[in-house]
C-alpha cells in the first residue's frame, strides 16, 4: 500500500511539474512573439510623453514599497539618443509632445529640452499639446514650434517654492524624541525633527537656489515665446495662465484646440486624408531601433558609470548606490586596459556617509592608476552625491543641478516616553562596563553619550571637507567655508570652485576623451541592467492596468507615495548620513 501511495504521489508531482514547465515555455513563446518591436511605418509621429519617472539609464529604477510594475522606464540617455536618431530617420515625420506633467528633475528636463532644440535643426517640426500644462511640462513644451492647449485647460506657470513638513511636535505628542547631531549650520536635513519652521540659514540657501531655478526656466520660456523677463514675472504674479483664455492672451500658447483638431492639423502636415489614422511611435516603442555606435575595430573605450538614487548600505537593488556594487564596477574598469577614461554620471541626493567614503576611495584609486575621471552631474549631486565624486579630475554640472550640501548628521531616536509612559513598558539593566547598554532608543542619552556622537559627527565632517579640499585643490579652510551643509546650484558652484564648468553628459565625455588623448573610442555603460526574466510572462498573464500601482494613481497620490518611500528610507538609514535636506516636487 505504501509503495502504491509513493507511485501515485510521485506521478502527480511529476505531472504537476511537467504542466508548470509546459505553461512556462508556452508563456515565454507567446510573450516573445508579442514583444517583438513595433514596426516603424513611414510618416510616423514620435510621441513624447514624459509623465513617467525618467532615470539616467533605461531600466535603472529601484522598485519602491507597494510598487509592482513591468513598465519600461526610458532613461535620459536613451531619450537623447532617440531624439538625435529620429532627426535623421526618414520614417519619423516630426514630434508631438503630449505631456501634462514632466516627471524628470530640472537638469533632466533641461537636457531633453536642449535635445528637442537640436532636433528642430533637422527641419522637422515639434508640436506640443496638452489638456493642461504643469510648470515643468510647459517649460519643456516651449521648445516646440507650436504650443497648443485644450480650450478648458490652463498653464500652471507660477514660480518655484517648497513646502517642508515639520514633525517635532508630532513626535513629542507620541513620546519620541529625536537626538540630533550635525555639522554645518546649513545642514538642514534634520530641521523637521528639531524645529517647527525654516531656519534663517536654510531660508537663505533655499531662496537662492529657487531663484536660480526660476531664472533658468524663465530665460528659456522668454526666448521661445518672445517674452521679456518682466512680462513673464507679471504673468506669473497675476497667474494669467490659470485659464485657457488667459494663457492665449498672454502668449503662453499659440492656439486653443481639442484633440480632434490637433489630429486634423497633424494629418494636414502628414498629407493624409481625414479618415486615416495618425501613426504614433512612443519612446518605448522606438527603443529597439536605437542604433549602436560600437565599432569593433576600435579598442579604446570610455566607461560611463551611472550612479543614481539613494546611497545605501548593503543594497544591490537597481536605482540605488552601494559601495559593494560600485566597488566591483570600478575594480572591473581598473583591470580593463582598453578603458582610457571614466565619466562618473551622478544623480543622487546622498545617503550613508560610510558608503560615500568607500566609493570616494574607488575614484581616488582609479586616478592613482592613471585613469582620468570626469564627473557629470544630473539633477542632484548633493552631500553624499558630491562626496563620491569630489576626487574627479573635472566636474561638469547643469546650471540648475543641486550640489554641495557638504555636511554630516546623525539621527538617534529616543522612545523612552512612548514605551514607559504611553505603553507602560519598563526596562532594567545589568552591565559589565559603562557603555554596555549605551546608545539605546530605550533610554535617554547621557552627556557622555551625546558628546561621543557629536565628536563622531564632527570627525566625519572633517574627513568629508578634507576630501573636498584635496579633490578641489583648496585649503581646508577654503573648502570648509563652502561646506557647512550649504546647497549650491551648478551655476553657483562654478563660481565658487566646487564645479569646473557647466555642460551636459556629452560635454563630460568630450573632456574625458581629451584628457585620455583619444579621438576614436567606444562607450561602455555601467551598471549593466539585467532584464527581469519574469517580466514578459507577467505582462502576458496580467492585464496592463494591474501591473503597476502607480499607473492608477493621480499625480498627487504618486507624489505622496514617493514622499512616503523617501521618509521610509530615512527611517531605515543606518549610520551617519550625508544627504540633501529634503525632497523636491517641482510641479
Amino acid at each position: 500500500m505504501k509503495h502504491f501511495i509513493k507511485i501515485v504521489t510521485g506521478s502527480c508531482l511529476g505531472t504537476l511539474i511537467a504542466l508548470l514547465l509546459v505553461s512556462l515555455i508556452i508563456g515565454i513563446y507567446i510573450t516573445s512573439a508579442s514583444q517583438r518591436p513595433t514596426e516603424l511605418k513611414k510618416e510616423s509621429v514620435l510621441l513624447l510623453d514624459l509623465t513617467s519617472f525618467i532615470p539616467e539609464k533605461t531600466g535603472n529604477v529601484s522598485e519602491g514599497q507597494f510598487e509592482f510594475t513591468t513598465e519600461t522606464y526610458v532613461g535620459l540617455n536613451s531619450i537623447k539618443k532617440i531624439l538625435k536618431q529620429s532627426a535623421e530617420d526618414p520614417k519619423i515625420n516630426g514630434i508631438l509632445i503630449k505631456s501634462q506633467y514632466a516627471m524628470g528633475g530640472q537638469s533632466t528636463l533641461l537636457e531633453i529640452r536642449n535635445a528637442l532644440l537640436d532636433f528642430k535643426e533637422s527641419g522637422k517640426y515639434v508640436y506640443s499639446y496638452s489638456d493642461l500644462y504643469s510648470q515643468s511640462a510647459y517649460w519643456l513644451a516651449t521648445a516646440a514650434d507650436s504650443v497648443w492647449l485644450n480650450p478648458n485647460g490652463y498653464v500652471d506657470l507660477k514660480g518655484y517654492g517648497v513646502a517642508i513638513a515639520f514633525y517635532k511636535e508630532m513626535l513629542e505628542k507620541v513620546g519620541v524624541e529625536m537626538n540630533i547631531f550635525y555639522s554645518g549650520n546649513f545642514k538642514s536635513a534634520t530641521e523637521p525633527y528639531r524645529r517647527t519652521s525654516i531656519s534663517e540659514p536654510n531660508r537663505e540657501q533655499t531662496k537662492a537656489f529657487l531663484n536660480v531655478m526660476e531664472e533658468v526656466m524663465l530665460s528659456d520660456v522668454g526666448d521661445s515665446r518672445n517674452l521679456t523677463m518682466t512680462q513673464l514675472k507679471e504673468i506669473m504674479d497675476e497667474y494669467q495662465g490659470g485659464t485657457a483664455k488667459g494663457s492665449l492672451e498672454a502668449n503662453l500658447v499659440d492656439d486653443l484646440l481639442y484633440w480632434d483638431e490637433v489630429e486634423s492639423r497633424l494629418k494636414t502636415q502628414l498629407n493624409i486624408s481625414e479618415n486615416k489614422k495618425v501613426t504614433y511611435v512612443t519612446l518605448e516603442e522606438y527603443l529597439p531601433y536605437i542604433k549602436s555606435d560600437f565599432n569593433v575595430k576600435i579598442k579604446d573605450r570610455i566607461a560611463i558609470v551611472y550612479a543614481e538614487g539613494e546611497i545605501l548600505y548593503g543594497t544591490k537593488s537597481k536605482g540605488t548606490i552601494s559601495d559593494e556594487k560600485y566597488g566591483k564596477i570600478f575594480d572591473q574598469i581598473k583591470r580593463d586596459k582598453n578603458v582610457k577614461a571614466v565619466v562618473f554620471r551622478v544623480n543622487s541626493p546622498g545617503g550613508n556617509s560610510l558608503v560615500s567614503d568607500n566609493i570616494s576611495r574607488n575614484i581616488h584609486d582609479l586616478k592613482n592608476n592613471g585613469i582620468p575621471v570626469v564627473a557629470s552631474y544630473g539633477d542632484y549631486a548633493a552631500s553624499g552625491g558630491y562626496y563620491i565624486s569630489a576626487y574627479a579630475d573635472t566636474i561638469v554640472a547643469s546650471p540648475n543641478t543641486l550640489t554641495g550640501s557638504i555636511g554630516v548628521y546623525v539621527l538617534f531616536p529616543n522612545a523612552r516616553k512612548l514605551l514607559n509612559e504611553k505603553l507602560g513598558i519598563q526596562f532594567d539593566t545589568l552591565k559589565t562596563s559603562p557603555y554596555a547598554v549605551s546608545f539605546s532608543p530605550y533610554f535617554d542619552l547621557d552627556e557622555r553619550e551625546s558628546n561621543h556622537l557629536q565628536k563622531f559627527t564632527d570627525d566625519l565632517y572633517e574627513t568629508f571637507v578634507g576630501i573636498v579640499a584635496e579633490g578641489r585643490n583648496m585649503t581646508f579652510e577654503e573648502a570648509e567655508k563652502l561646506a557647512r551643509g550649504r546647497v549650491w546650484t551648478g551655476k553657483e558652484a562654478v563660481q565658487n570652485g566646487l564645479v569646473d564648468k557647466l555642460g551636459s553628459l556629452e560635454d563630460a565625455i568630450s573632456i574625458a576623451a581629451g584628457m585620455a588623448d583619444i579621438s576614436e573610442y567606444n562607450i561602455s555603460e555601467y551598471p549593466k541592467i539585467k532584464e527581469n526574466p519574469w517580466k514578459e510572462i507577467i505582462e502576458t498573464l496580467m492585464p496592463e492596468e494591474s501591473t503597476s500601482v502607480h499607473a492608477s494613481l493621480s499625480k498627487m497620490e504618486s507624489e505622496a507615495l514617493n514622499t512616503y518611500n523617501h521618509l521610509r528610507t530615512l527611517a531605515k538609514g543606518s549610520g551617519p548620513q550625508a544627504r540633501l535636506p529634503y525632497l523636491f516636487l517641482w510641479d
